[in-house]
């Protein structure tokens, strides 16, 4: 939702005006640019928090309210549920975790390198403290094959709480 949202007039511009030099020669913001801009300042991420947040929550208030009568379960990926307290009705929280050097790792190819990797954990809880809070933690050191067994369990789990 927030990969979609980013690639909107009114978010483009928002983003443009408030962080100078993100938007390229196409219109397009340049994700890397921003994450430049936002994660080494707390409050240059919570201006942009400010302008993605309310939008993110409406998106997903209107998509469980088309869902309601469809299913009983709906699943929302929230990366900072707990460090925005994310406002959303919810019954399940299930944590993805895995250890640190795991998770820079990851993150640093998804781009950026580890120096971005590092930026944006710190920006983050610490996942020990988040899988203290949730109700289901699914520990992701492995495959994606034993990714996705596990999370076919916590969603058997999930839907036998929810009955």
């Amino acid at each position: 939702m927030v990969h979609r949202m980013l690639a909107t007039e009114p978010v483009i511009r928002a983003v443009g005006e408030r962080f100078p030099g993100t938007v390229d020669s196409t219109g397009t913001i340049d994700r890397a640019k921003l994450a430049d801009a936002v994660f080494h300042a707390p409050q240059e991420r919570r201006a942009l928090e400010e302008i993605l947040h309310p939008l993110v929550l409406g998106g997903v208030r209107e998509w469980a309210a088309a869902r309601q009568s469809e299913a009983r379960i709906g699943v929302v990926e929230v990366p900072l549920l707990y460090e925005v307290d994310f406002p959303i009705e919810r019954d399940v929280v299930l944590v993805v975790a895995c250890s640190e050097p795991t998770q820079l790792r990851r993150l640093a190819l998804r781009g950026g390198g580890s120096s971005r990797a590092k930026d944006r954990l710190a920006a983050q809880m610490p996942i020990s403290e988040k899988m203290a809070r949730s109700d289901l933690v699914i520990w992701n050191e492995g495959s994606l094959g034993t990714l996705t067994r596990l999370v076919a369990l916590a969603a058997s789990r999930i839907h036998q709480k929810t009955q």
